[in-house]
C-alpha cells in the first residue's frame, strides 16, 4: 500500500467515526476566528497588532497581557470601545462559505470563541432555529433543539472574554457555561474549526479535557489549515485525545489555496458520504426496522430504489441489465433456500455480507414484498419460499393480536394479557409494549398508559431507540384522546394524571435527540409522529379510489394491469399491519382511519356496481367487462364494520343496482366470528358493529349459523335504544329471509330463536320499553317469517296481557298468525270499542276493517264520513298532510272494500284530485313520471305485493325510489316497504 493510499484509508476511517458521531447526535463543533477572516473580521494576532499600536509595549509573546495592558493604562471605558473597533461590532459583515459549510452538518450545538454574528446569520439563512447562549442565564431560558454557545460572551452583553484577567476568572464569570461545555467535552467528538495552534481560546479548552477526562475521552478532530504535516504535533495532540487533520495532506493544490479554502475542502471530505456497496445501501436502509414487527412496504421500496430496483404490486423486480441487482436479490433468495454456501461460493461472498444478507431477508419476510426477476436465465429467478413458512416466521404475538382485533376477540385478547403478566420483566420491555397494546385494545386507557411508561424505561435501558419513541409516543396519542373525552377503563383522576403527566412529554425534543438508526435521519419515526406517512397515504388511496370507480364503471376489451381496487386494498393493509402490529396507537386518529374508510367504501361501491358486458362483437381476451371487487374478503368486512358509518353503508348498497354481494369463505367466517364476539364489546360499539351488519346482512348470501347468531343477539336486548335504531333493519332482514327460504322448518334452532324475539317484543310492549310503530313493522315481517316456516299459529303467553284498546295496532298484526280463541278474543275487543273520531282512530278503524276484525255499519261510516268533511285540505301548506293521511287510510279500505257506503268514499276520494288514487286504480298504465314513493307507505301491503309482482311497475318504482334517496328526499317507512316488497 503507497503512503497516499495510507492516508487516504485513515482519513477516510476518521470522516467515518464522524460521520457516525454525527448520526448518534454526539458531533459538537467548536468554531475559531479562522471562520470568520474570510467576512473580514481579524484573526487573533492582527487583533492583537492593532491593540499594541494604540500604546507604548515593550515586545511581549503572551497575547493576553496586551489587551490587559491597555485595560490597566485606558480603563474599562476606552478599552471596551477599542474592542468593538477591531472586532468590528455592529458592522454590516456577512457569512462565508465556511459558516454555511457548517451548518451543511446535522450538529445541534456549535460553541464559538468569536465574537460575531456570522453563524447567527448562517442559521437564519439555512432556516435553523437557535438558541444564541453567551450568558449563564441564557442556558435556562432556552428553547430551540439547535444552540450557538458564545462561550467567551459578546459586546452586546458586555461580557466579552479577551485580556488575561478575563481568562483567569472564567470559571467564576460563567459557572453554568463552563460545567456546560465541559459536560459537552465529557460526551461527544469534538470537531476544531478555524484555531490555531497558538490560540489562547484552543489552549483553554484542552485543558478542560485533560482536566476531565485525561487519556479516556471521546475521539475528537482539528482541522488543520496553516501548515503542512507534522509529525511531533500530530503526537503533542494526541496526549489531549485530539486527531489532527491537515489540509495538505487531502486537498489537491493545496499551496494554491488560501487558508479558508483549505479549511472549506476539508469540511466538505468530512461531509461527503463515503462511497459504499449497494449491498450496503439497502442494509443501512433496513437497519431500524430489524426489531419492527412489521415493516411498511413504502420503506422496502425506498431500500431497494437506491440500487435502483423497484416494486410492482409487492414484487420485487429487476432487469437483466443490473448484475449487483441480480447479485443481491440471489443472495437473498440463498437465505430464504438456505443455499448460501452455493451463493457464496459462486459470488465469492465474505462472511461479513453473508450476516447482512441474513439481516435484510429478516425485515423483507416481515413485510408483504416478494421476489420476482425478469430474467431469460430461468436459474436467476428469484422464488419466493414457501408462504407456509413466511407465516410461520411472523407466527409472533403481534399476529395474533391483530387477529383478534379484526374479528373484535375482547375474550382472546385478555387471556393473552393475562398470559404475559407472569413473564413481565423488565429485562423485555417489549414484552410491556404488547401489554400496553392490549389494554389499549380492551378500551383500558390508565393500564396502557402504565404500561407504556415501563416499556419506556426498558427500551432506553437497552438503547432501543426506535421503541423507546413509539413507547413515548403512544402515550401523547393516549393522553389526547383522554383530553378529548375518549377515555374507558380511566377514572377521572387517572385521566388528570396522565394529561399532565404527558404533557411533559416533548416529542421534538426527544425526535431530534436520538442517535441516528441507520441511514436515513430516522425519516421513519418522523413520519410516524407527525403522520406524514397517513398523509402521504391518504393521497394515494384517494387516487386509486377514484380510478377504481371508473374501473368499475368501464366495460375492457383486454385489461392487464393490477386492478387499482386491488392496489388499494393492498396499500391499506399494509399501513394496517404496519400500525397495529408495531403497537402505535393511531387506528383511532382520522388522519389515519380515512384511508381504510376510503378503501371500505369504495370496496362497497364498486362490489354493488353491476356487471359490464361486452359489446356485441367484442373479442374476449384476457379479463374482460368492469373491473371490480368481485367478492369481500374477511379484511373487507372488517374495514367496512370499523370504518363505514351505518348511513354510508346503507345509502351505498340501497343506491345500488344489485341483489346480492358475494363473499369468500374467509368473509363468512369472520361475519360468524364477529357476531360471535360483539357481545364482549361495550353497548355503544356493540350496537353500531350489531346494526352495520343487519345492513350487510341484507345483501349477501345467509346461512343458518349467521341467521342464528343474529337471532341470538336480537334477544340479548329488546329496549327502546337498541330497538328503535335496528327495527327498520330487522323488518328487511325478515321479510328477505322469508323470501329466499334461507329457513326450512328442519331449523329448530332458528325458530325457536325467532319465536323467542317475537316472544320478547311483545313482553317489552307490555312493559312500554319499546315504540308501537316499530314494534309493528318487526313484528309484522317476523310473524310472517314464521308463519311461513311451521304453517302454524303463533303463540305466545303474552296474547292474553295485550288484550286491551291500548294494544290495537299491536293485536292488527298479531289477529292473521293466532289461534281462533285469540281471533275471536281480538274482535270482541274491537266490537265493544266506542269509536270518538279523530285522524289516528280513523287510521286504526279502516286498519281493522282491511284485516277482518270490524265489519263496518253504515252507523259508523256515517259518523266518520261526517268527521272526514271536517278535515280541512291542508296539503301544501304543512308536511305531512294530515288530510292526504285520511284519504289514503279511506282509498286503501275502499279498494279493500270494507265500507257498506262505497259511494261515499268514491266521493271523497274523487273530490280529492290526488294523484295518488289515480295510480291505485290504475298501476298497470300509470305514467310513473308523476310518481311520489311516499305513497308506499300509504298504500294496503296487500296491494303493494300484488302491484310488486309486476315487471314493469316495479322497476318504475325501483327507479323512482334510487332517483330520490340519491336526492336526499326519502324516509325510513319508504325504505321499509321498499326493501319488503320492491327491491328484488
Amino acid at each position: 500500500m503507497s503512503q497516499y493510499q495510507y492516508i487516504d484509508k485513515v482519513y477516510n476511517e476518521e470522516r467515518r467515526l464522524i460521520q457516525q458521531a454525527e448520526r448518534d447526535k454526539r458531533l459538537v463543533f467548536f468554531v475559531g476566528a479562522g471562520a470568520s477572516i474570510p467576512s473580514g473580521m481579524p484573526s487573533w494576532k492582527e487583533a492583537i497588532e492593532i491593540i499594541k499600536e494604540r500604546m507604548d509595549v515593550a515586545p511581549q509573546d503572551d497575547f493576553l497581557k496586551i489587551p490587559q495592558y491597555y485595560y490597566v493604562q485606558y480603563g474599562k471605558r476606552d478599552y471596551t470601545r477599542l474592542m468593538r473597533e477591531v472586532f468590528k461590532h455592529k458592522k454590516m459583515l456577512s457569512p462565508n462559505d465556511i459558516h454555511h459549510e457548517i451548518f451543511k452538518f446535522q450538529v445541534s450545538t456549535i460553541v464559538t470563541t468569536n465574537y460575531d454574528y456570522l453563524l447567527e446569520e448562517a442559521a437564519k439563512a439555512t432556516y435553523r432555529v437557535v438558541d444564541v447562549i453567551s450568558r449563564d442565564s441564557d442556558l435556562v431560558y432556552g428553547f430551540a433543539e439547535s444552540k450557538i454557545i458564545k462561550m467567551h460572551g459578546d459586546f452586546e452583553h458586555d461580557n466579552f472574554v479577551l485580556k488575561e484577567e478575563d481568562y483567569l476568572k472564567y470559571a467564576q464569570n460563567f459557572r453554568l457555561l463552563t460545567a456546560y461545555i465541559k459536560a459537552l467535552i465529557a460526551g461527544n467528538t469534538l470537531v476544531f474549526i478555524g484555531y490555531s495552534f497558538n490560540d489562547p481560546d484552543l489552549k483553554q479548552i484542552f485543558s478542560w479535557v485533560k482536566e476531565i477526562l485525561g487519556r479516556d475521552m471521546p475521539r475528537s478532530y482539528m482541522i488543520v489549515a496553516d501548515r503542512s504535516y507534522s509529525e511531533m504535533e500530530v503526537n503533542y495532540f494526541k496526549e489531549f485525545g485530539i486527531e489532527l487533520l491537515y489540509a495538505a495532506r487531502k486537498i489537491t493544490d493545496y499551496k494554491k489555496l488560501k487558508i479558508e479554502k483549505r479549511t472549506l475542502g476539508m469540511l466538505e471530505f468530512l461531509r461527503k458520504e463515503e462511497d459504499i456497496s449497494e449491498l450496503d445501501k439497502i442494509y443501512q436502509f433496513l437497519i431500524p426496522f430489524q426489531d419492527m414487527n412489521y415493516v411498511h412496504l413504502k420503506y422496502i421500496e425506498r431500500a431497494f430504489r437506491l440500487i435502483g430496483v423497484h416494486l410492482h404490486d409487492n414484487k420485487i423486480m429487476m432487469d437483466d441489465g443490473r448484475d449487483k441487482g441480480r447479485e443481491i436479490l440471489d443472495g437473498i433468495r440463498a437465505i430464504a433456500a438456505e443455499q448460501v454456501a452455493l451463493f457464496r461460493e459462486r459470488y465469492e461472498v465474505p462472511e461479513k455480507d453473508i450476516e447482512k444478507y441474513q439481516a435484510i431477508y429478516e425485515v423483507l419476510v416481515k413485510s408483504s414484498a416478494y421476489f420476482l426477476a425478469a430474467s431469460a436465465d430461468r436459474e436467476h429467478v428469484m422464488k419466493i419460499p414457501d408462504e407456509t413458512e413466511i407465516l410461520q416466521q411472523r407466527a409472533i404475538s403481534a399476529d395474533r393480536i391483530m387477529r383478534a382485533v379484526m374479528s373484535y376477540n375482547m375474550a382472546e385478547l385478555r387471556t393473552f394479557r393475562h398470559k404475559n403478566k407472569e413473564l413481565l420483566s423488565e429485562r423485555n420491555p417489549l414484552l410491556y409494549m404488547e401489554q400496553a397494546a392490549l389494554s389499549y385494545h380492551l378500551f383500558e386507557y390508565a393500564a396502557a398508559y402504565e404500561y407504556l411508561q415501563k416499556a419506556a424505561m426498558g427500551f432506553y435501558q437497552q438503547e432501543k431507540f426506535g421503541w423507546y419513541f413509539i413507547a413515548h409516543m403512544n402515550q401523547k396519542y393516549l393522553a389526547n384522546m383522554i383530553s378529548q373525552g375518549v377515555s374507558p377503563g380511566c377514572t377521572s383522576e387517572d385521566g388528570k394524571r396522565i394529561q399532565k403527566e404527558a404533557a411533559n412529554i416533548n416529542l421534538d425534543k426527544i425526535f431530534y435527540s436520538l442517535p441516528q438508526i441507520g441511514y436515513a435521519q430516522n425519516e421513519f419515526l418522523r413520519e410516524l409522529y407527525t403522520m406524514q406517512l397517513f398523509y402521504i397515504d391518504f393521497i394515494s388511496a384517494h387516487d386509486k379510489s377514484e380510478e377504481a370507480e371508473r374501473e368499475a364503471q368501464t366495460s375492457y376489451v383486454m385489461y392487464v394491469k393490477t386492478p387499482s381496487i386491488s392496489q388499494l386494498r393492498q396499500q391499506v393493509v399494509d399501513s394496517w399491519s404496519y400500525v397495529i402490529k408495531n403497537y402505535v396507537f393511531v387506528d383511532r386518529y382520522r388522519e389515519f382511519s380515512r384511508s381504510l374508510q376510503l378503501y371500505a367504501q369504495t370496496a362497497l361501491t364498486t362490489i354493488a356496481t353491476p356487471d359490464i358486458p361486452l359489446e356485441n362483437g367484442a373479442l374476449l381476451i384476457g379479463e374482460c367487462g368492469n373491473i371490480k371487487v368481485s367478492k369481500l374478503t374477511g379484511d373487507d368486512v372488517f374495514f367496512i364494520l370499523r370504518y363505514c358509518s351505518a348511513k354510508n353503508i346503507e345509502r351505498i348498497l340501497s343506491s345500488a343496482d344489485i341483489e346480492i354481494i358475494s363473499v369468500t369463505p374467509d368473509g363468512q367466517e369472520r361475519l360468524e366470528c364477529i357476531l360471535n364476539n360483539i357481545q364482549e364489546l361495550d353497548g355503544m360499539q356493540r350496537n353500531e358493529i350489531f346494526e352495520k351488519i343487519l345492513i350487510l346482512l341484507y345483501y349477501i348470501p345467509l346461512t343458518t349459523e349467521l341467521i342464528a347468531m343474529i337471532l341470538h343477539e336480537l334477544t340479548q336486548r329488546v329496549s327502546g335504544i337498541d330497538f328503535r335504531s335496528r327495527a327498520n333493519k330487522v323488518a328487511n332482514l325478515f321479510s328477505r329471509i322469508a323470501r329466499q327460504k334461507y329457513i326450512s322448518k328442519e331449523h329448530e334452532e332458528c325458530i325457536s330463536l325467532l319465536h323467542e324475539y317475537l316472544d320478547s317484543i311483545l313482553r317489552a310492549i307490555i312493559g312500554a320499553r319499546i315504540d308501537l310503530n316499530e314494534a309493528c313493522r318487526v313484528l309484522s315481517n317476523g310473524l310472517s317469517l314464521y308463519n311461513g316456516i311451521r304453517n302454524e299459529k303463533f303463540a305466545s303467553e303474552h296474547i292474553s296481557s295485550l288484550m286491551q284498546e291500548k294494544y290495537f295496532y299491536v293485536l292488527d298484526v298479531l289477529y292473521p298468525y293466532v289461534d281462533g280463541a285469540a281471533r275471536r278474543a281480538i274482535r270482541s275487543l274491537a266490537g265493544k270499542k266506542k269509536w270518538e273520531w279523530d285522524t289516528g282512530t280513523l287510521e286504526l278503524f279502516c286498519r281493522l276493517l282491511q284485516s277482518g276484525i270490524l265489519k263496518s255499519t253504515v252507523q259508523w261510516e256515517n259518523a266518520l264520513f261526517d268527521f272526514v268533511k271536517t278535515i280541512e285540505d291542508d296539503r301544501g301548506k304543512v308536511y305531512p298532510s294530515q288530510y292526504e293521511s285520511v284519504l289514503v287510510h279511506i282509498a286503501n279500505a275502499d279498494l279493500s272494500g270494507c265500507f257498506k257506503q262505497r259511494d261515499k268514499a268514491r266521493e271523497f276520494i274523487q273530490k280529492s284530485g290526488t294523484p295518488f288514487y289515480d295510480w291505485i286504480s290504475d298501476w298497470e298504465n300509470f305514467d310513473y313520471a308523476n310518481f311520489n314513493i311516499d305513497w308506499l307507505t300509504w298504500c294496503a301491503e296487500n296491494l303493494l305485493k300484488t302491484i310488486g309482482k309486476n315487471t314493469r311497475a316495479r322497476k318504475k318504482i325501483q327507479e323512482a325510489v334510487r332517483k330520490q334517496y340519491l336526492d336526499g328526499h326519502i324516509n325510513a317507512g319508504v325504505m321499509r316497504r321498499y326493501f319488503e316488497i320492491f327491491a328484488v
